[in-house]
């Protein structure tokens, strides 16, 4: 987290075109595979989910993730994946995960109390050690949602 520090992203490889697609970064070119390394080049683009704009001089700058993916020890992350476990808890209706000064931090709604112990527990059993949740906040009253229905992050707790 850069708290919103505009951070430049530099130049693409030559023959390869980067773009801006409602604010987020396509990329065309051979570097563009179909599949892993090593696969067919494609013709076609590749959307990022990096949300970028451009500087006072028109540089390319990066802004942030379209989705919920974060970096951890070199390590790409779907927050997802970690809720998706932390829903497997036996009276949690629901889970959001933060990822905020290099510590993922678990917001349960649940009908029960839980302990972070029994959070690490279950996350050293099922995912590797650079997705393991090392805080804890409780909802026996619901996470707090927007207007839209949306777990609103704002109004999480930041203890």
């Amino acid at each position: 987290d850069r708290s919103g520090e505009a951070i430049a992203i530099g130049n693409a490889p030559e023959g390869t075109r980067l773009s801006l697609l409602e604010g987020e970064i396509v990329v065309r070119g051979p570097g563009v595979m179909r599949g892993y390394l090593g696969g067919e080049p494609s013709a076609g683009e590749f959307r990022t989910r990096d949300r970028a704009g451009l500087d006072a001089e028109g540089n390319l700058v990066f802004r942030g993730r379209s989705d919920r993916q974060v970096k951890i020890r070199g390590h790409r992350v779907e927050l997802e994946e970690i809720e998706t476990v932390l829903n497997r808890l036996e009276g949690v209706a629901r889970s959001f995960v933060v990822f905020k000064d290099g510590l993922l931090t678990a917001h349960l709604e649940t009908a029960r109390p839980v302990a972070l112990e029994e959070v690490k527990t279950l996350c050293a059993a099922t995912l590797p050690p650079h997705m393991s949740v090392g805080g804890l906040s409780l909802y026996p009253e619901g996470l707090p949602l927007s207007e839209r229905g949306k777990i609103d992050e704002r109004k999480l707790k930041l203890d």
